[in-house]
């Protein structure tokens, strides 16, 4: 676990958990879809950007990769099932988004361990 300077006690635990979670990596802070759909939330007018693939050599399966921003920061996330993203939430589908091969990793990362919110579609 990892220490921040003036974070103590039970939120400052908690906090430290959080930030674990997530990933800055190259200008692009790579999140869980839960802490995705949590900043989109936050944001009054959110533009996200998506792509559908058809990934995997023997059992293909569709994945999700969704960005967008929040404040300064290119937020990314990355699910085997659609999330259900805030109604206020413009959604413009691309044909794909080219990513450096070490963002694209962490995000792949994600996409396996599950962590989808829903399983309703745009």
């Amino acid at each position: 676990m990892a220490f921040i300077a003036g974070v103590g006690g039970a939120s400052g635990a908690i906090a430290v958990l959080e930030a674990e979670k997530r990933v800055f990596a190259l200008g692009f802070l790579i999140l869980e879809p839960s802490e995705f759909l949590k900043l989109l939330e936050k944001v009054e007018r959110p533009v996200v950007l998506y792509t559908i693939k058809r990934e995997g050599i023997l059992s293909k399966k569709d994945t999700y990769t969704y960005v967008a921003k929040y404040g300064e920061f290119t937020i990314l996330t990355k699910t085997e099932t659609p999330l259900t993203l805030p109604s206020k939430a413009e959604l413009i589908p691309v044909k794909d988004i080219v990513l450096p091969s070490e963002v694209q990793a962490h995000l792949n990362s994600i996409a396996k361990r599950g962590g989808s919110t829903s399983s309703n579609k745009h």
